[in-house]
């Protein structure tokens, strides 16, 4: 039987063999691995040229440079938007000129006529006592009322606000009276809502011997004398624009009627900017 002394000293033999073992192994592996050797190489400036070439040649869009497509990109866009803008204000501009001139196709057009005279030239046979020839004789007489008619061709209602009549009997026959001034000579305020439309006219009639002040006239009164209606009316569309009329009408005896007479200052049409609504028409206080 072993003794625990020989056991014990064969195995720290064994462990001792066992260590160098293994510490001859390292050191084996260790002299048998080399440290790395690490080698910088610069490039040449031809090769750094060569990389820059191909990286400008890799960044190009059809040939050009990016840049070149961003400004000429930039210049389209400037440009479409110019065309834009040239075609958004002739389309702007159409658009004004077809209201305005829808405006004036429905505004409405106030005219004056005169119907009825109220003077009239009877022929009557006046003989001679001497002689007893029989001549004949014309008489200027009343011959009923005077009748002026405001009539409405337009295409919308006119709103007649206010209106001034006024009559004149001159004497001659190549006179005028004054003109009328519609901001200093005040008319006659008429009722709100008078309204004249196509074929339904506002009138105004008097007895003429009232309007010109004589009872009887002579016999000549109406081939030597000037007998004349002159005035204005006032009148407003819907949407608020104002209107001035003014007339001026001579008797005819040839003809039996009232005949306009007399320049722009007697026979206008002034269309004037309300004060709470745009100038549409584009037409503020112009005489047409």
């Amino acid at each position: 039987m072993v003794s625990k002394t020989l056991r014990w000293n064969l195995g720290i033999t064994l462990s001792a063999m066992l260590l160098g073992t293994m510490t001859h192994a390292q050191t084996k592996v260790s002299a048998a691995a080399p440290a790395p050797i690490i080698v910088k190489v610069e490039p040449t400036p031809q090769e750094v040229e060569a990389v820059a070439e191909k990286i400008a040649t890799d960044r190009q869009i059809w040939g050009n440079e990016p840049e070149l497509w961003m400004v000429l990109f930039s210049g389209l866009l400037f440009g479409g938007t110019m065309l834009l803008w040239v075609a958004t204000w002739q389309a702007a501009h159409a658009a004004e000129k077809a209201s305005k001139l829808t405006l004036q196709l429905e505004r409405p057009y106030v005219f004056v006529r005169y119907p009825k005279a109220g003077f009239e030239q009877r022929s009557i046979n006046k003989t001679d006592p001497q002689t007893g020839d029989v001549e004949i004789e014309f008489v200027s007489r009343y011959g009923g009322p005077l009748e002026i008619l405001f009539v409405n061709f337009g295409r919308s209602p006119a709103i007649l606000t206010e209106i001034k009549d006024s009559y004149f009997r001159m004497n001659g026959l190549n006179v005028m009276p004054a003109p009328i001034d519609p901001d200093k000579t005040p008319g006659t305020k008429q009722a709100h809502g008078t309204v004249t439309a196509n074929g339904d006219p506002h009138g105004i009639t008097k007895h003429t011997y009232f309007a010109f002040g004589q009872i009887r006239l002579k016999p000549d009164a109406l081939t030597v004398d000037s007998f004349f209606f002159h005035g204005y009316v006032r009148y407003k569309d819907v949407i608020g624009n104002k209107y001035t009329l003014g007339y001026c009408a001579k008797f005819d005896p040839l003809s039996d009627k009232f005949l306009p007479v007399g320049d722009s200052r007697y026979n206008y049409t002034r269309i004037i900017k309300h004060w709470g609504f745009p100038d549409l028409l584009g037409l503020s206080s112009q005489k047409i």
